[in-house]
């Protein structure tokens, strides 16, 4: 068995073990009591004994507190959506859940394992090289320009291209304006400029 699966089995035992509630409906059901009429039992003195507690906290004397409780005659099987899982059983519950899906997920892993191990499988098995993530000329333009911060490139990558030819063409040198168009050349006679143009 897993060892994580164990230790949450081992710790919902525990629980089962060290709790008042769920070691008395054990003991009911061993006197022959019904499993439910056990929980019923249990779920009933707990709430007697809460309601004598809150009772006494508010300066209610034991005597008349036991009293209220009698008089009140409240049945804890007639309460709407009342629960006779104790909040130990629940915990112990879940922890028993999660050991019996790690087993399962344990087991999954382990036949996954053995197929890996099998020659016809191994033979299937290709080698997949994942290209290194290339940084876009437009990115490397921005960068040098200065006017971004690490934070902006990373956003500006998840743009789409367009867009970011269209960020990177702003850093540009317009057209080269004001600059020489060629080299100057000796003037000549326009109908033969013409003719040789």
């Amino acid at each position: 068995m897993n060892t994580v699966a164990q230790f949450l089995i081992d710790e919902a035992t525990n629980i089962r073990e060290s709790s008042p509630e769920l070691v008395a409906v054990d003991l009911l059901k061993q006197a022959g009591v019904s499993e439910q009429d056990a929980k019923l039992a249990v779920a009933q003195d707990a709430m007697e004994k809460k309601a004598f507690s809150e009772l006494t906290y508010q300066g209610i004397d034991a005597d008349e507190a036991l009293r209220l409780i009698k008089v009140a005659n409240v049945n804890i099987s007639e309460l709407p959506g009342m629960s006779l899982e104790s909040e130990d059983d629940r915990i112990a519950s879940v922890l028993e859940k999660a050991a019996a899906y790690i087993e399962k997920q344990a087991a999954y892993i382990e036949h996954l394992e053995k197929q890996a191990g099998n020659v016809e499988y191994v033979d299937r098995v290709v080698e997949v090289q994942v290209p290194a993530e290339e940084t876009p000329a437009h990115i490397t333009k921005l960068a040098q320009s200065g006017a971004f911060t690490f934070e902006d490139l990373e956003a500006l990558k998840a743009m789409p291209q367009d867009v970011l030819t269209k960020v990177a063409s702003a850093f540009e040198e317009p057209w080269e304006l004001g600059k020489a168009a060629g080299m100057a050349r000796p003037k000549t006679d326009p109908l033969l400029e013409f003719l040789l143009g």
